[in-house]
């Protein structure tokens, strides 16, 4: 028979240490974009809805967001093209973020997550623009906001 007493104890220890880290994690983070630093502009992706935030870690820059499906939309593979201009307008970073889980289901209303890191802080009134897009990049090509030589947002 179990001792009740040593399993609740083992309960207790094990949520306390998870409280600790997720508290400890979290609260170390700016979030650029709430407290107006950044702005983060979304390229109109239908069929998908894109949410992002934008934060602030040490001396990197952390994007990370959701991509939900709207109706219709045939499934496939999603990553987002993001990058970052100055307040002048120039292009001082692109980089692709993969969304997990890969495929998009042709039913449901799944979120799927995306996170890219950049080596630095932008500086204060930049954009992040953000584009969703299906197509593989050539090695060595910019993603789709860069190498067409628009912006979205």
């Amino acid at each position: 028979m179990r001792d009740p007493w040593s399993y609740n104890a083992v309960k207790g220890i094990a949520a306390a240490i998870l409280a600790a880290s997720a508290v400890g994690c979290a609260s170390n983070r700016i979030d650029l974009s709430r407290e107006g630093i950044v702005k983060i502009a979304v390229a109109d992706c239908h069929p998908v809805m894109i949410s992002a935030k934008a934060e602030q870690d040490g001396n990197e820059t952390v994007i990370s967001g959701t991509i939900r499906r709207r109706s219709p939309m045939t499934p496939g593979r999603m990553h987002i093209d993001a990058t970052i201009t100055s307040p002048g307008g120039e292009v001082i970073a692109s980089a692709t973020a993969l969304a997990h889980p890969r495929s998009i289901p042709y039913r449901g209303n799944r979120a799927h997550y995306f996170t890219v890191w950049f080596p630095f802080v932008p500086p204060r009134g930049s954009v992040i623009h953000l584009v969703c897009d299906a197509e593989l990049h050539p090695a060595g090509e910019p993603p789709r906001a860069v190498n067409k030589g628009t912006v979205p947002g």
